[in-house]
């Protein structure tokens, strides 16, 4: 703020940054095959469990629904 940035853009500047982190997370549970040289061991999947908590579904599409919460509106569809 010393420089002339507003409050205001120093909010958008960390939503963007909060939503990129979430959406590289939701790539990495949408494809577990990604490469990614320092998560090449990792294999990550979001399931849905019964009342036993054994997986019954994979939940997928986590990047395309997070795509519409975009925080400048240029990856919203529709």
């Amino acid at each position: 703020m010393a420089h002339g940035a507003s409050p205001n853009d120093l909010t958008t500047v960390v939503r963007v940054m909060q939503w990129k982190l979430l959406a590289s997370v939701c790539q990495l549970l949408d494809d577990p095959g990604i490469s990614e040289t320092e998560v090449e061991d990792v294999a990550w999947r979001l399931f849905q469990v019964d009342q036993t908590d054994r997986p019954t579904a994979i939940i997928g599409g986590l990047l395309e629904s997070l795509l519409e919460t975009e925080p400048n509106g240029q990856e919203r569809t529709g």
